[in-house]
């Protein structure tokens, strides 16, 4: 075609043309005129036209060339026509399909139709797609295919099966490309492809020729994890599928491996898989444990291996360091194996999860695994039959850059050989060879070392083997030892036995062995340079370090100065290859340190020693030897060094919970510090002073403030319940500076006290021109908790190492002698009462041990503790007595001074002092007084100093030395002075008495804890004590009570003082305070932001757990189920109380001890030791959210006017019972206080965290929860079963539970419970079914239903009475309760019936709206009268087209009739079943009727019935109805019958779906 003809087709476009184009292009070809599609896409785009025309052209185009319409399509497209051409080709979406169909019509190749269809995939449904798809086998290329799987979004199965059939090369290159990558997988949203996927689609390759079958084996060679890397494989990841084809050409027929299938398992193995290898397998099956049941799907660079998704995981994640054997982590290599014979084989195994972490935005569990030996029976009979220097058939399994890693022949029995010796053999033997067995392992497990005997290496004598223990000791702590590989073991214990002496250095990082090196000929030697370095080196000290370089052996030695030597090893000789080298002018010597930086060696420059190049060296010098002992111990230090970082991290992992808490720690140190930047300036008419009297010796000045000024100081914005009652405070001027350190608290009228620190403080500036405020950071208790956690977790020996070791010592009660109670109760307990074995355990405790003691509610843990201290005293032991609570301490100093221990000290840690009973005021009062008796000497002229201090004398030698020292100071003064009369005699008496006041107060304080035996404070207090956080005095016995309430920090921070612990609480009880909202806050923060791998969960969970906790419930559990003892007898609670919360959360293993059962209390309303009383009947009953709580109004107000009327008399009566009223919520405990006028009783009020350690004789406990079952709410941390138990386990002899039952037992109401523990809602259920629940507000129907009444009971003599038109109100007693229920009657009984009438009805059930309905008992008055649907047999009597009159027994019965269902006509003096329905119209039953019917009768019986009408069909045939006494039966006869005629007719038909009776007529039959 000619531009002049390309023209001539521009201008019909110009002039709207365009139909005529079609014409003009008439006999010429394609190939003539490829430059019309672009032009004619470029004129149409240029010039307006007419969207029709457009189509039209393109369908008369492809009609005649459909290249010719691929061209114009693609170039619209392109061109942007209209810059709308999704709509313009959506509006012709029709002819768009033409075209398509036109192409394959023309047998288009497929490759231009896929073109067109990624241009254009929107428009079409992609079923039509793949219709296209299958009609053309061209496929060129594999992006042709994948482009056709994507556009036809074909499923896996889908698109393996389609490229399966296409039967090409091409093909099957793409489907190895989407089983072996998971990149196409991802673009589809395929799920993970399974490892059964891949064989069955092996399997249908195979039987698709030598092509299918070579790719089959490829297929399945990648995913066998023993396979070596194929090229033909690795084409496949390249997607290079010329390459592929070229590389599978060479591929012989049969299969480059010839795998075998197992089409049974779907299991794949390699030829070389043996019977042993079989029985792996099955081995493998019987080691499924019970829990999580996971397949591990991929195994990535032997680093991590992920399995399938379960529970809400995404999937789970297993490292190999998480491969446990009896609770140890096993050596690499064996992990890295069982993890690999899991993932072949397919079996199924249960992991533990030891965490959770987020990976984008996915859920995944961290899993590990402690499995059983894998060891078959016959590999270690094997084993045993195996000794040094055997020969065994091996197979080699890998290799690494140094040995080779082997098999023994037909078992899983494993091994290493070096390069050297398995080259050695081979060229000794030739190429079928057996290994030699150099050293044999202690188990199984461990590898075998092959190759020739190494004497000093692997068989060392028994009488070496302390030794090399003793070095393995030594050279690593007991968790390395743990986490030590055995290969690496197999290295330091070879260097051990070559090296004995490293066994008794205490530093074998010094290397004191000489090193002498000569100068290289080619160097220049020059004496004097020589010389020169000589001494430069003997007066430097040097790291040093081997390499190897050009396969040649170097010393790189170096120092601090960046001075560098590099030494070679020829042979047995050290040479000097140039000279010393510093690396702040040479770049090479720059390089050489930043490569070896990080040994560890060290050599004195001494031992350097520098040689010409002719100079005398001993012949006896071994540099060879020099340089192996070098090499070997940076061999060690590199094991050391990975060891390390391998066993941090498994502490990192296993110490989560402490670095979670850590980390919550320094958020607090910086929000705490950020106070600083809160001030506030208050004029001096908002300061008003305050006089010492009222406000103790501190001076004070009262400050009007709002509670958000108080706030804002304290760092807590405009929080609406801020808990802190005092905050510090700094004042400072108006440069900045600070003046005064303060305290600012609320006092009890709610007003704001700012004290200064110290006295005689000058106020009147304050008062006079304002004052500035600042808040004060008080990070010093933060500070020591998050110490105390660094030094538990990452201390070599800390407690959480032997944890984590296994290493807990159990304690040994045979070693105690004769053992005798102080508290003669312990002789007299129970016969299985666990307090004595406390106590025993205790005392037999080793160093370094810990226990806990589990003390339930009531179970006397303070008695246990008591007994615990006085045996220890006993023993001359010292001990620190700890808890999170002052009331705790207190109440155990207080048990302890009633039982005359008398030489303890409780810690006032607001002070950070001790008490001032502990001051000994004699010898302060003796020091002045000796004072004088000094200074009356001095003048009568005395010099000597004997003579001046004769007679003076103290209570001890620690105080005379201090207060002698004083003494002399004076003597020193007046020597100088020479006067007594002077102002500096006068100063010094007033320094001597200050400097005294501080001996009282600190210097006595180290001697005064050094006397007591038994020191009392609380967990961050003896932290902050000034004298114990030194660790000055360390305790033989830590005792820490109520330690499940404090969290792991906290519990740290005093363990840190002592020898041995013992913890004593309850996990079931009160956990740590958390503070969800400033996690969160937290976690929003930039500066954590970072962190995803924390969650809120985990965080809260971590700063919820104690230290006790993780103990009870560790992970592995490594901790000694000895080392705990749970307290199983409870003295506090009536035996009732007692049950009730054993039951409930101990699972009814808590007894009652003796005289539990005189706990009793008599209350005449509430009768029985627990009472449930349920508001759920009760009016206005649901709860009120305020100030961020929640209250109930509806509960309060019940036990203000209900249960403590009944209550008060009996504590008038009783002066010495206590009343405890508990409440979860802060708001419903104020309002509470707010209805109570007596103070003793608002006192009462207490929230569930004030209480723990309380008791009270009676206990009276708010819910307060309650809500409509319309709304989605959860009750919150009601469902917070250790509060719960806290609450109700106060109560001593009475326990009063209120609450709404319905809501507390709601299924929507509670979150689902996760694991084990004990459920919320089985245990409210069990409250809400206490035999001794009272209902309030309850209704006549609460009232009726709960009597459980069976339907059809019937109700004699009712009383009624009308109320509405259609109703009447039907009254009659059951069971002593009256009742009145409205029922709905009939016109009928309206009528007829009067109201002095009785009636008797007859119980229905419940309806829809759950209220009783009733019927009349007799079934004619049910039909004649009740408003109900009825059903029932009568006689017809009379009958016409509305109205029917029905016998029903004795009575008639007159009605309408319902003809709409009436199908066949009625007979009279006929019983049928009716129904009436509730607008008292009747209609027959035909279905009942029928189905009565075809049970007493026969098709073929015989029987006599009436002609009750006829219905002419045609000319000849009639349809007859036939009375046959309980149904209408039809008859079709020719024959003549009169209406009224008895006949003998024959059953012929029932018919089941029309219900209908067929007779038929024989007249041989009539009589």
């Amino acid at each position: 075609m000619t531009w002049k003809s390309l023209a001539h087709i521009g201008s019909l476009i110009k002039s709207n043309l365009i139909h005529r184009i079609p014409s003009e292009l008439e006999g010429i070809p394609y190939n003539d005129s490829k430059k019309l599609p672009k032009y004619l896409c470029t004129q149409i785009a240029k010039y307006s036209t007419y969207p029709t025309d457009v189509w039209d052209l393109i369908e008369k185009l492809a009609a005649m060339d459909y290249k010719y319409a691929q061209g114009l399509l693609y170039g619209l497209n392109k061109n942007n026509y209209k810059n709308y051409p999704r709509l313009f080709i959506r509006t012709f979406g029709y002819q768009f399909k033409k075209i398509f169909d036109a192409y394959c019509e023309q047998n288009a190749k497929i490759a231009d139709i896929i073109f067109l269809m990624r241009n254009f995939d929107i428009f079409f449904d992609h079923s039509y797609f793949k219709g296209i798809a299958e009609r053309s086998k061209e496929f060129a290329a594999p992006s042709q295919y994948l482009l056709t799987i994507k556009l036809t979004r074909l499923s896996f199965n889908e698109a393996s099966n389609f490229l399966i059939k296409e039967e090409t090369l091409c093909a099957y290159f793409t489907l190895a490309y989407i089983c072996l990558l998971n990149k196409f997988r991802n673009q589809m949203n395929w799920a993970y492809i399974s490892k059964k996927e891949v064989i069955d689609i092996a399997l249908k390759l195979q039987s698709h020729g030598n092509s299918g079958k070579k790719v089959a084996y490829m297929i399945l060679d990648e995913w066998n994890p023993d396979a070596e890397s194929d090229p033909l494989a690795e084409t496949i990841y390249d997607y290079d599928f010329e390459k592929f084809k070229e590389y599978f050409q060479k591929v012989p027929d049969q299969g480059k491996k010839n795998p075998k299938l197992d089409k049974s398992n779907s299991i794949w193995a390699i030829p070389t898989t043996t019977k042993q290898e079989e029985g792996i397998i099955e081995n493998l099956s019987q080691h499924i444990e019970s829990g999580t049941i996971l397949r591990i799907l991929a195994f990535k660079n032997e680093k991590v291996a992920l399995t399938e998704g379960f529970m809400d995981y995404y999937g789970g994640i297993l490292y190999p360091q998480n491969i446990l054997y009896k609770g140890h982590p096993v050596s690499n290599n064996e992990a890295c194996r069982i993890i690999k014979l899991y993932k072949r084989y397919g079996v199924k195994t249960g992991f533990g999860i030891q965490r959770s972490i987020n990976v984008d935005e996915k859920k995944y569990a961290i899993l590990f695994k402690d499995f059983a030996d894998f060891i078959t029976q016959k590999d270690k009979e094997l084993f045993q039959s195996l000794k040094e220097g055997d020969k065994v058939d091996f197979k080699i399994v890998t290799k690494t850059p140094h040995l080779y890693k082997v098999r023994v022949a037909n078992s899983s029995l494993e091994g290493y050989v070096s390069f050297d010796d398995y080259n050695k053999q081979s060229n000794e033997s030739g190429n079928a060879f057996k290994l030699t067995i150099a050293a044999k392992p202690t188990n199984e497990k461990a590898p075998i070392i092959f190759g020739s005997p190494i004497p000093h290496a692997l068989k060392c004598n028994k009488d070496k083997a302390s030794s090399i223990d003793e070095g393995l000791n030594k050279l690593f702590n007991a968790i390395e030892l743990q986490n030590l590989d055995t290969k690496d073991k197999n290295v330091i214990e070879i260097l051990l036995t070559d090296y004995p002496e490293l066994v008794s250095k205490d530093n074998i990082e010094i290397i004191d062995h000489e090193i002498k090196c000569r100068f290289r000929e080619d160097m220049v030697d020059s004496k004097e340079y020589l010389k020169e370095i000589q001494e430069y080196l003997n007066n430097q000290n040097f790291w040093i370090s081997p390499r190897m370089y050009n396969g040649e052996d170097h010393l790189i030695v170096f120092n601090q100065e960046k001075k560098v030597l590099d030494i070679i090893r020829e042979k047995n000789t050290f040479y000097l290859t140039k000279r010393m080298e510093n690396a702040n002018n040479s770049y090479q010597a720059q390089k050489t340190i930043e490569a070896n930086k990080l040994t560890k060696m060290k050599i004195e420059g001494k031992n350097i020693k520098l040689y010409g190049t002719y100079d005398y060296i001993e012949n006896d010098y071994d540099a060879e030897s020099t340089y192996l002992l070098i090499d070997r111990l940076n061999t060690f230090f590199k094991i050391k060094y990975d060891l390390q970082k391998k066993v941090h991290s498994a502490l990192y992992q296993s110490a989560q919970d402490f670095v979670n808490q850590s980390d919550y720690l320094k958020y607090q140190i910086d929000q705490e510090n950020q106070r600083r930047n809160y001030q506030k300036t208050f004029e001096k008419n908002c300061l008003t002073p305050i006089s010492g009297e009222v406000q103790g010796e501190s001076v004070a000045i009262r400050i009007k403030m709002t509670e958000n000024d108080y706030n804002f100081l304290s760092g807590e914005g405009n929080s609406e319940d801020s808990s802190r009652n005092e905050i510090r405070i700094n004042t400072f001027d108006n440069a900045g500076k600070i003046i005064d350190h303060c305290i600012l608290k609320i006092n009890v009228e709610g007003e704001y006290i700012l004290h200064f620190i110290g006295s005689h403080k000058n106020i009147d500036d304050y008062l006079q021109n304002g004052i500035n405020l600042q808040g004060d950071a008080n990070v010093k208790h933060l500070n020591i908790q998050v110490d105390a956690i660094k030094e538990f977790t990452l201390d070599e020996q800390s407690l959480f190492r032997d944890l984590l070791g296994g290493n807990i010592e159990i304690p040994d009660t045979s070693i105690l002698n004769e053992f005798n109670f102080f508290n003669s109760n312990f002789n007299a307990v129970e016969n299985n009462n666990n307090q004595p074995m406390a106590v025993k355990k205790a005392m037999a405790l080793p160093k370094n041990g810990i226990l806990l003691i589990q003390g339930p509610p009531g179970t006397g843990k303070t008695t246990t503790i008591v007994e615990i201290i006085r045996q220890l005293i006993k023993e001359k032991k010292k001990v620190l007595v700890c808890s999170q609570s002052h009331a705790a301490v207190g109440n155990i100093f207080k048990k302890l001074n009633n039982v005359g221990c008398d030489n303890i000290l409780r810690i006032d840690d607001d002070n950070e002092t001790i008490d001032t009973k502990n001051f000994n005021s004699h010898d302060y009062e003796m020091f002045l007084k000796n004072n004088l008796t000094l200074m009356d000497r001095l003048k009568a002229g005395k010099a000597k100093e004997s003579d001046l201090l004769e007679g003076f004398c103290y209570s001890n030698e620690f105080i005379y030395q201090q207060y002698i020292n004083l003494h002399k100071k004076i003597i020193q003064y007046y020597g100088e002075n020479n006067s007594l009369d002077t102002p500096i005699v006068r100063k010094t008496l007033r320094e001597l008495e200050k400097e005294a006041e501080s001996i009282s107060g600190s210097m006595l304080a180290s001697q005064v804890y050094q006397s007591k035996s038994v020191i009392l404070g609380t967990c961050i207090g003896v932290g902050m004590n000034f004298v114990l956080k030194n660790k000055t005095i360390h305790f033989d016995t830590v005792i820490i009570d109520e330690a499940a309430k404090a969290n792991l920090a906290e519990t740290i921070v005093p363990m840190q003082m002592g020898e041995r612990f013992i913890l004593v609480g309850d996990d079931n009880q009160l956990p740590p305070y958390v503070d969800q909202e400033e996690i969160e806050t937290m976690l929003a923060d930039a500066k954590y932001k970072e962190k995803k791998e924390v969650t809120k969960e985990e965080m809260v969970t971590s700063q919820n757990k104690s230290l006790f906790e993780y103990l009870h419930y560790h992970r592995h559990p490594l901790f000694p189920k000895e080392n705990l003892v749970t307290l199983n007898y409870q003295y506090r609670m009536n035996p009732a109380i007692g049950d009730f919360i054993s039951e409930l959360f101990y699972d009814g293993k808590i007894k009652n001890g003796k005289g539990t059962e005189k706990q009793v209390v008599d209350i005449q309303e509430y009768p029985n030791p627990v009472t449930v009383i349920d508001t759920s009947s009760m009016k206005f009953n649901y709860e009120q959210r305020f100030n961020r709580s929640r209250r109930n109004k509806c509960e309060a107000n019940y036990i203000k006017n209900e249960i403590l009327p009944k209550i008060e008399p009996v504590l008038v009566n009783n002066p010495d019972l206590t009343l405890g009223i508990i409440s979860p919520y802060t708001s419903q405990c104020e309002y509470i206080k707010s209805l109570i006028s007596d103070k003793k009783i608002r006192e009462s009020v207490h929230t569930i965290d004030s209480i723990q350690g309380m008791e009270f004789d009676i206990v009276i406990f708010s819910f307060v929860r309650s809500f409509s079952p319309n709304i989605d709410q959860k009750v919150g941390f009601v469902d917070d079963m250790k509060r719960l138990n806290v609450s109700l386990s106060r109560a001593k002899k009475k326990l009063i539970i209120i609450g709404n039952m319905n809501t507390l037992t709601r299924d929507s109401a509670h979150y689902e419970s996760i694991g084990e523990g004990i459920k919320p809602l089985d245990v409210f259920k069990k409250l809400a079914n206490m035999p001794t629940k009272i209902s309030l507000g309850k209704t006549q129907l609460d009232k009726f239903n709960s009597l459980e009444i069976e339907e059809g009971t019937i109700f004699d003599n009712c009383t009624w009475s009308k109320s509405t038109k259609a109703c009447i109100k039907v009254s009659f007693t059951h069971k002593n309760e009256n009742f009145t229920f409205q029922m709905r009657v009939s016109d009928r009984f309206m009528e007829t019936k009067t109201t002095d009438e009785t009636i008797s009805l007859r119980y229905i059930g419940l309806g829809k709206d759950s209220k009783p309905y009733f019927g009349f008992s007799d079934i004619y008055e049910e039909v004649a009268y009740s408003a109900n649907k009825v059903e029932f047999e009568g006689e017809v009597v009379s009958c016409n087209r509305n109205n029917i009159v029905i016998r029903i027994g004795e009575n008639c019965f007159y009605t309408k009739i319902n003809n709409e269902n009436q199908s066949k006509p009625i007979s009279l003096n006929m019983t049928y079943y009716f129904v009436k329905r509730q607008k008292n119209a009747v209609e027959i039953d035909w279905n009942k009727c029928y189905e009565h019917f075809i049970k007493t009768h026969h098709i073929g019986d015989k029987i006599e019935g009436q002609v009750i009408s006829k219905i002419m069909l045609n000319d000849n045939l009639v349809l007859y109805f036939i009375n046959c006494g309980i149904y209408t039966c039809g008859c079709v006869s020719w024959e003549y019958l009169e209406e009224g005629s008895v006949h003998t007719f024959v059953y012929s038909q029932f018919d089941n779906v029309k219900k209908r009776v067929n007779l038929k007529y024989f007249a041989k039959y009539d009589k």
